[in-house]
């Protein structure tokens, strides 16, 4: 009961629960111990919206937006998008989270730099090049890039599946590259 760290965890598993009314109960009783956890704030604004607990709910985004303009970690980045309607402050809300999240790793060293070519090259990386709802929608995208421009290759970092669209998939791009097997630096190194 009087670890904050716990109640944010309840209110998190609630919140994936879609259990809003526990989980901003949770995250109220994180707050009241620990006022300053980071991202609380947005995942109880969050929490609050989905059970459409408008009461105070403007000056509560008024100072949500203050603190992340001070520097705050206040939300994450899909939270911010419901609260605020700002390509200001969603930038900044996710240039911080990734920033915290996926801190830069040096110890691959600089990329070195690389002869002009031609054609852009834009490698994709995803873990759903099968039958999936992304790849559907992304295929007609990936087979339309004009090709005199652009050079376009495939990292698969998910399951190896054999279907008619990783085969359409695998058509689409110049170069295809099953990286299941292989972890982060490999696949960086790569």
């Amino acid at each position: 009961p009087t670890s904050a760290s716990a109640h944010t965890g309840r209110g998190n598993a609630l919140l994936l629960l879609k259990q809003f009314v526990g989980a901003a109960d949770s995250y109220d009783a994180a707050l009241a111990l620990k006022p300053a956890t980071r991202y609380i704030r947005g995942q109880r604004l969050f929490a609050k919206l989905n059970i459409c607990a408008w009461d105070g709910i403007e000056p509560e985004i008024a100072a949500m937006a203050q603190a992340i303009q001070d520097g705050n970690y206040t939300t994450m980045p899909f939270a911010a998008l419901t609260a605020f309607d700002s390509a200001y402050l969603h930038r900044i809300v996710a240039e911080r989270f990734a920033t915290a999240q996926f801190p830069a790793q040096e110890d691959l060293g600089p990329i070195p730099p690389r002869l002009r070519r031609d054609r852009i090259r834009i490698g994709y990386f995803s873990a759903d090049f099968h039958d999936h709802p992304v790849a559907r929608l992304m295929a007609e995208v990936f087979e339309r890039h004009d090709r005199a421009t652009v050079e376009i290759v495939a990292f698969s970092y998910g399951p190896p599946i054999v279907d008619a669209m990783r085969s359409r998939l695998e058509a689409a791009f110049d170069r295809f590259f099953d990286v299941h097997h292989l972890g982060d630096r490999e696949i960086a190194a790569a």
